[in-house]
């Protein structure tokens, strides 16, 4: 694995309400965090683009029960639900992608309604590293989105947890990705590559 400027980090959902407490928490869902920081340290030192995605729905949402919809609210505009996780470190300057802002509006993917796609073009990226909550839904869907605009993806698979409601869920949704032309690569190799790329750069 290679990292070169046309790389990019994205950091999907970690938020409040998905995680243990939450309103729609991922099981062991703190536990990418550490892994998380690192990486998103370590690409903002070496001026690598990082991207984090957020759940940012109104309260009228068509997910929620309110609305018809299967969920009880999570991720509200502007609530504390909403927010990253606590321990989560953001650098300055990074992208912040907001979800679902409107309420008919998909949220599984940072690719739908967003110009995510568009705006890392415009940067001249072409690969991405993708990590975050949850494998089988918002991972899942944003990787296989990535694919079909012609992105190549590496799944950072141990900074990545799911909801695994069936068992092996999150398994079936890497294989997928997967098929569909993902890699994958632990967040160790990552940190590698960013120190062979930091010698080379």
């Amino acid at each position: 694995m290679e990292l070169g400027r046309d790389t990019a980090l994205i950091v999907v959902d970690v938020q409040r309400d998905f995680l243990p407490g939450g309103a729609l928490p991922v099981p062991r869902g703190g536990e990418i965090v550490p892994a998380v920081n690192r990486l998103s340290e370590g690409f903002h030192a070496h001026g690598l683009t990082v991207v984090y995605t957020r759940c940012w729905l109104p309260a009228d949402h068509t997910s929620f029960h309110g609305q018809g919809g299967r969920l009880e609210p999570y991720c509200v505009q502007d609530t504390q639900g909403a927010e990253f996780a606590d321990d989560l470190q953001i650098p300055e300057g990074v992208w912040i992608i907001s979800k679902g802002t409107h309420r008919d509006q998909d949220v599984l993917s940072g690719f739908r309604n967003t110009g995510l796609g568009e705006k890392l073009r415009e940067a001249g990226i072409e690969q991405l590293l993708v990590c975050g909550l949850s494998t089988e839904i918002a991972i899942k869907n944003t990787v296989l989105d990535a694919l079909e605009s012609g992105f190549e993806v590496i799944l950072v698979a141990d900074a990545c947890r799911g909801f695994n409601r069936q068992i092996a869920d999150s398994a079936r949704a890497v294989e997928e990705m997967l098929r569909h032309g993902a890699r994958i690569a632990s967040s160790g190799a990552v940190q590698n590559a960013l120190e062979a790329y930091s010698a080379t750069g």
